[in-house]
């Protein structure tokens, strides 16, 4: 049988996950949140970036938590339901800015308790007529069923959230519904069946994954979540410990929470697990990911290396001085330093190995291959800046762009605004540039775009510009580094910019004219 996938499936959510276990690794507890154990109910957030292994660990958790008897675990529950659309509805119905993050973390608490009602009013366990208080808190809960419903089967966070803003019309009417005396009432009967019954644990997952065709709206919605979440993991409530919510979101949506009055107080790892990948980390998962390999993929099975998979030790890697550079750091340089990336390489690297016939690969199909891997990554964050953009654009202006279109039409159009960013990268014409030329690029953007925000903020966070000090120190975008300044550092302390080395796999004829390839570490 041909073995398809050998370094498993790039996303996380794919697969049954007894056909997966196999391809799960475990990283050395010297890398923090990335060895975190499955088993820590304490974890509420898990945050990462694009493809950081969110979903994955989400999943771990839930199936480590069906070992105890003493809770109850609902499947993952992916987002089928709260399309961008609605997420824009709900943004520009409550008008303020500044108060959308409280209607979204108002909006989720509802639809959490929504959610965990359906679990309480369907499964027997609930019903305790052993426990008098319980069964009468129960009795009672069927009495609101005007604002939790009366779903007749499990129900997920994010269709309950989708479910009211269809259902409720108006501003004034949603406000109503969120602020009703009678929630107060409905936690307090739920903690009291929770307190008499087993813990119930909701993964909730995939809020991000439309996040590119409107990161406005959707930072809102995720930062709206994470607020939801936090608070019903240290209220003094019934629900706090034995209503266990456990969510995947963005990195940058926690750097945008750190920017705030109240950023401070969730600097902590007791309930926040935060995936950080970095370039020691991303070596390790791709020596753990060799191990696993069957012992036909190397030329010496006693030596499980990049050199003995591939057959090469080096690559010429087009630079002007002509370096021979290791194989296994160019590999990992060509990637955002995260497993989705380093799996997407190793399954195109093995499929070109069985279609040709040969284990060993020459230079020219490694760089060829390699570039093409680069490409897509950089081009889905490419997306994410198009819509960034596009998103401070007034809406008069962008006769071409429609945010409610389907998800092909979505795709061609910020295709489009992707390769007019690649124009103006190209027309920066190098690798290390000046404070002027970056200047200068954000002009060009804000002609192209009618707006006034810069494009370099939005490859800044995207970590596909960096700032170097005068010392010749290199800065890449950081979240956890930067607690939310998501503004490319501009001023005296900054002596020159660089691209990230794969920007030259998507933008031709940059010079080279830096020491080396620059790249986060």
């Amino acid at each position: 049988m041909i073995e398809y996938d050998p370094f498993g499936l790039p996303d996380g959510n794919v697969g049954n996950f007894d056909e997966i276990r196999g391809d799960l690794v475990a990283m050395p507890g010297r890398f923090g949140g990335l060895a975190r154990d499955p088993n820590d109910a304490r974890v509420r957030v898990i945050a990462g970036a694009l493809g950081s292994g969110k979903s994955l660990l989400l999943r771990r958790m839930r199936e480590s938590r069906l070992q105890y008897d003493s809770s109850v675990a609902s499947n993952v529950q992916r987002n089928e339901d709260l399309l961008t659309p609605l997420v824009r509805e709900f943004s520009r119905r409550m008008d303020q800015t500044t108060s959308n993050t409280e209607y979204w973390s108002l909006l989720w608490r509802r639809a959490i308790l929504r959610t965990a009602w359906s679990f309480v009013s369907n499964q027997a366990m609930y019903n305790r007529p052993d426990a008098p208080q319980a069964k009468s808190a129960l009795e009672r809960l069927h009495k609101y069923e005007s604002l939790l419903g009366s779903p007749a089967n499990l129900r997920r966070a994010s269709s309950q959230v989708a479910r009211l803003i269809r259902d409720i019309d108006g501003k004034e009417a949603f406000i109503d519904y969120l602020l009703d005396d009678r929630w107060e009432d409905v936690e307090g009967f739920l903690g009291t069946v929770l307190a008499h019954s087993p813990e119930l644990f909701i993964y909730v997952d995939d809020i991000d994954k439309n996040y590119a065709w409107s990161p406005g709206p959707w930072t809102q919605c995720q930062r709206g979540l994470f607020y939801a979440v936090m608070h019903l993991a240290k209220d003094d409530s019934p629900l706090r410990n034995k209503l266990h919510v456990v969510v995947a979101l963005r990195d940058v949506t926690l750097a945008t929470v750190a920017a705030g009055e109240h950023g401070p107080q969730y600097a902590e790892q007791t309930h926040i697990n935060y995936l950080r990948w970095t370039r020691e980390s991303a070596h390790e998962f791709l020596h753990l990911k060799l191990a696993k390999l069957p012992p036909s993929h190397f030329s010496d099975p006693q030596e499980r290396t990049v050199e003995s998979w591939i057959g090469i030790s080096s690559v010429t890697n087009g630079r002007p001085n002509l370096l021979a550079e290791g194989i296994e750091g160019y590999m990992i340089r060509h990637t955002r330093l995260v497993p989705r990336d380093i799996v997407i390489m190793g399954n195109m690297i093995c499929a070109l190995q069985r279609e040709s016939g040969r284990q060993r690969l020459a230079e020219d199909e490694i760089r060829d291959l390699v570039s093409d891997a680069a490409r897509a990554s950089i081009r889905s964050q490419l997306n994410v800046c198009a819509s960034m953009m596009l998103e401070d654009t007034p809406h008069s202006l962008v006769a071409d762009y429609d945010s409610d279109a389907t998800e092909a039409k979505l795709d061609q159009q910020l295709g489009d605004k992707v390769t007019a960013i690649v124009g103006i990268i190209e027309q920066v014409g190098q690798e290390v540039f000046t404070p002027k030329k970056c200047a200068l690029m954000d002009v060009r953007a804000q002609e192209i775009f009618r707006t006034q925000a810069r494009l370099s903020n939005a490859l800044w966070r995207n970590r596909l510009i960096g700032w170097v000090e005068v010392n010749g120190k290199v800065h890449f975008f950081e979240p956890r580094d930067y607690h939310g300044r998501s503004q490319l550092p501009r001023g005296s302390g900054v002596h020159r910019y660089v691209w990230h080395c794969m920007i030259h796999d998507i933008a031709r004829n940059i010079e080279i004219n830096g020491d080396a390839p620059y790249h986060p570490n």
